[in-house]
């Protein structure tokens, strides 16, 4: 587990027409906190901050002579009003002789918007 908190301060000098002080001094908080954990072969990664949240499991799928591994990811913004959904997943082979393998790596990504989905 781990959080982190962060202040930042941001002070822009700017002196108006009449020679007074216009400047501008913003401050925002920013927070942020994981945990992972795993369940049998699964492997869970949870983050939340106070601008997005977000979930990954992954883990084996197939752990024969062809070993599969794969996940899904999601991550929700709502002050946008926007989640990206990631499925991935990858395949080595097992030895197809002369120390030849192979592997593959397959990933799709979607963005879901309030109105649409874009792939």
């Amino acid at each position: 587990m781990n959080h982190t908190w962060t202040k930042q301060q941001d002070w822009k000098a700017a002196v108006d027409d009449k020679g007074v002080d216009a400047g501008k001094y913003d401050v925002a908080e920013k927070t942020a906190t994981k945990v992972g954990l795993k369940h049998g072969d699964a492997k869970w990664d949870v983050a939340a901050a106070n601008d997005k949240w977000s979930v990954k499991v992954g883990g084996p799928l197939v752990k024969d002579d062809w070993k599969v591994n794969g996940s899904i990811l999601v991550e929700n913004k709502p002050a946008k009003s926007e989640t990206k959904v990631e499925v991935s997943s990858s395949v080595t082979s097992p030895d197809l002789g002369g120390g030849a393998k192979v592997f593959v790596n397959v990933s799709l990504q979607s963005l879901l918007l309030s109105s649409h989905l874009l792939i």
